[in-house]
């Protein structure tokens, strides 16, 4: 078919033989269960709300000050079981098990803003009548004393004019 030889075929193939291979019969892996149900996603999110929000690095080690006091108060309605299993729970996986949270607190679309003549008009420019007007620029003395207020760079003012007069 290729116009290789058998022993080459057989190269290409790994070294084996095709009469050698035997099929396999893959059965699928048994999937485990959840180890935190959302009884306890529930108390972590509410425990990370009352820390205003902080990274799992910083909120793991927390978690076993809060939780007592939250249960305490009647705040987290967990057994002991459960608060053992959040108390220790690692930054990992507080972090992936609240990003659905952390997402819905991040703004979302575009600003908006529209790049163009409406956003040109809004900005204020210089202009050169306005330079010639200003009292720091007609008096040298004043002009060295004044920082920025000098006369502007000659591919500053051309820019300028064509703004003025387009």
């Amino acid at each position: 078919m290729t116009g290789a030889s058998r022993s080459a075929r057989s190269s290409l193939d790994g070294g084996i033989p095709l009469r050698a291979v035997k099929l396999k019969v893959v059965t699928p892996r048994r999937t485990r269960g959840p180890t935190y149900g959302p009884k306890i996603i529930v108390a972590l999110v509410k425990c990370w709300a009352v820390l205003r929000a902080p990274a799992g690095k910083r909120l793991a080690p927390m978690l076993e000050v809060l939780v007592p006091v939250l249960r305490r108060d009647g705040e987290l309605d967990l057994t002991d079981a459960e608060a053992a299993l959040l108390v220790a729970m690692s930054a990992a996986t507080i972090d992936r098990r609240l990003a659905g949270e952390r997402a819905k607190l991040m703004a979302r679309g575009r600003s908006h803003t529209k790049p163009g003549s409406l956003l040109k008009s809004q900005i204020p420019i210089l202009m050169r009548r306005s330079l010639r007007e200003c009292s720091c620029i007609r008096d040298a003395a004043a002009r060295r004393s004044c920082k920025g207020a000098g006369p502007a760079p000659m591919r500053f003012r051309s820019a300028v004019s064509n703004l003025a007069a387009g």
